[in-house]
């Protein structure tokens, strides 16, 4: 990978990156009924599963970053499916072209709207080529494959921009399912940089992966999605048929088949923890002192009294920032944990699952007065203390 990246060019200005921007936006409301038809084309199994993808990809030693683990000032390559797309590329003053696209993936879907996302959710990604015909020429739906993405920050959010010395991409189209790349061979121009690869089968494998999740999203939002209100000039805003928002429930009330997707929100003590074979996955011990059935009881003595055994919940905590911020946890400490899933795990357990550190917060005696959450658990701590320490 080259280290080498240029700066952004003098006369490409953020005004002019912005004005790109603002016609993705406007070219992704009138796309989104073409979108929903093409991932109709590509039938999610039942139950959507596919929903439950983690993005994310090595192949041959080459990262491509889930976009929720992106970093400011990185070269980084990403995989994405396109929610909006400017469809007719220009020229920059200094002469190259450039066009730009938003990409989204199952890591910040949740920060989008979930499935009632907004039109151009995702990271948007600006392209300057020096041929026209070397831009990706993606459509809404198509799942784009970028390496050598430089991560910008601009007005409060990041931005991917390709710079045509370093570029490469690719666009896999998921009603063909063949991937499209850049003639390297134009006549009469030699780009700086080869812009294809070979792409391997564990690539494309994933883009499949995508897609399908991608149609998934799409036919639950549909299934979501209630009618739509203009206000003024403004953007159309979906309003939601059924409640989804993320409740605070006690272990007991959650479930994996309570709406929506069995997510929900927790207040918990630790009790321990340790990392597993799967190097990017950590497990917590929690408890808030509700009994729940399904859930593994046959928990080590040295940290779980035989009276609490039904009363913990095992979760995964998964995804870089997460596993870090699990293995700083302490036994006896209380958090706050936004969007846990709960789920029926490979040996048939009830568990949970956990991957947005930004939605964790440790708490503290301080907190007590705000948070009639912890009052409460910490009332089942003095009223419970004689049943664990048994």
């Amino acid at each position: 990978m080259d280290a080498g990246v240029p700066s952004m060019p003098a006369d490409t200005s953020p005004e002019q990156l912005a004005n790109a921007q603002s016609g993705a936006q406007e070219a992704g409301l009138a796309e989104d009924v073409d979108s929903t038809r093409r991932a109709a084309e590509i039938e999610p199994s039942d139950d959507d599963p596919a929903l439950d993808m983690r993005a994310g990809l090595i192949v041959d030693g080459w990262p491509y970053t889930a976009i929720s683990e992106i970093r400011v000032r990185a070269l980084m390559s990403i995989i994405g499916v396109v929610t909006s797309v400017n469809k007719e590329p220009a020229k920059s003053q200094r002469g190259d072209w450039c066009t730009c696209f938003s990409l989204l993936d199952p890591s910040v879907l949740d920060s989008f709207g979930g499935v009632l996302y907004t039109p151009g959710a995702g990271i948007k990604i600006n392209c300057f080529m020096r041929v026209e015909q070397w831009l990706p020429n993606a459509k809404r739906g198509d799942v784009v494959l970028l390496r050598n993405v430089k991560i910008q920050k601009w007005q409060d959010s990041l931005t991917g921009t390709c710079y045509a010395n370093t570029m490469q991409w690719a666009i896999y189209d998921p009603v063909t399912e063949e991937i499209s790349q850049p003639n390297p061979d134009i006549a009469g121009h030699r780009s700086h940089n080869p812009p294809t690869w070979h792409v391997a089968p564990p690539e494309k494998e994933y883009c499949a992966q995508l897609a399908r999740w991608w149609a998934a999203v799409q036919r639950t939002r549909a299934e979501r999605q209630g009618t739509a209100v203009q206000i003024g000039g403004g953007p159309i805003i979906a309003s939601e048929k059924k409640q989804t928002h993320r409740q605070h429930l006690l272990i007991s009330e959650a479930d994996p088949g309570r709406e929506p997707r069995g997510y929900f929100n927790c207040t918990v003590e630790i009790l321990h923890g340790h990392a597993n074979d799967v190097p990017d996955i950590y497990s917590i011990y929690v408890t808030d002192y509700t009994s729940k059935t399904g859930t593994f009881m046959e928990h080590s003595n040295e940290w779980c009294p035989a009276s609490l055994a039904d009363r913990v919940l095992r979760i995964e905590m998964w995804r870089d920032k997460a596993v870090a911020l699990a293995q700083q946890m302490k036994p006896g400490e209380y958090w706050s944990l936004d969007n846990v899933r709960m789920k029926v795990s490979n040996g048939g357990y009830i568990e949970g699952s956990f991957s947005e550190a930004v939605k964790a917060r440790k708490l503290s005696i301080a907190d007590v007065d705000t948070s009639h959450h912890l009052q409460a658990l910490l009332q089942c701590v003095l009223r419970l203390t004689p049943l664990s320490s048994g």
